[in-house]
Formats: structure tokens, C-alpha cells, sequence
């Protein structure tokens, strides 16, 4: 992954065939997700918490609208992870038209 990419789109996620893992840190999440997705709490990302993932792993962040993932995803690129943001968030994945799952709880 280019380490100084901020942002992926949707499509672009969608056929990365699994080259990144996804967090879900909607303050606010509805009752679906993208596809694969692990919910983790942004709050804590972003205020000093320990992520769920190494810093060599490709991550890819996602709020609902794109202005709290990219902020975190820039923050944790800074202490040395591999982390982009969704460009547009939920919102910019469900307006692409691209498959959604029930949320696990």
C-alpha cells in the first residue's frame, strides 16, 4: 500500500480482493456494514487507545461520512500504521451502489 495515500474509494476497496482489513468507527452505526468489517470504537482510536490491528497491516477506516476517518487514519499514520480512510465514509460506500451486510453486534 502507498504509505502516503490518505483516501480509497469505494470501488477501490471493493476490488482490492481482501488487501485490507476494515474497521467500522461510526459513532452511530445503523444496522448494516460493509462487508467484512469489524466495528471498533473511533473514539478511542483517536483519543490514544490501542488499535485492534499491527502497524503492518493495511487498514482501511471508515466513519459514516469521511471526516472522522480520514482525521483518525491520519493520526494513527503518524505513530507509524499503514491506515487510509473511505472516501465519503458509509455514506460514499451505500451511494456507489456496493453490497452491505447485516452489522454483527
Amino acid at each position: 500500500m502507498d504509505m502516503e495515500r490518505e483516501t480509497i474509494t469505494a470501488e477501490e476497496l471493493d476490488s482490492s480482493g481482501g488487501l485490507y482489513k476494515i474497521y467500522d468507527i461510526r459513532k452511530n452505526p445503523d444496522d448494516d456494514q460493509i462487508p467484512g468489517s469489524v466495528a471498533f470504537s473511533g473514539w478511542e482510536l483517536e483519543f490514544g487507545g490501542e488499535p485492534p490491528f499491527s502497524r503492518d497491516e493495511n487498514v482501511v477506516l471508515y466513519c459514516g461520512g469521511g471526516n472522522t476517518c480520514l482525521r483518525v487514519a491520519e493520526q494513527l499514520r503518524r505513530q507509524g500504521f499503514r491506515t487510509v480512510a473511505l472516501e465519503g465514509g458509509f455514506k460514499g460506500w451505500v451511494e456507489a451502489g456496493l453490497p452491505l451486510e447485516p452489522r454483527l453486534l
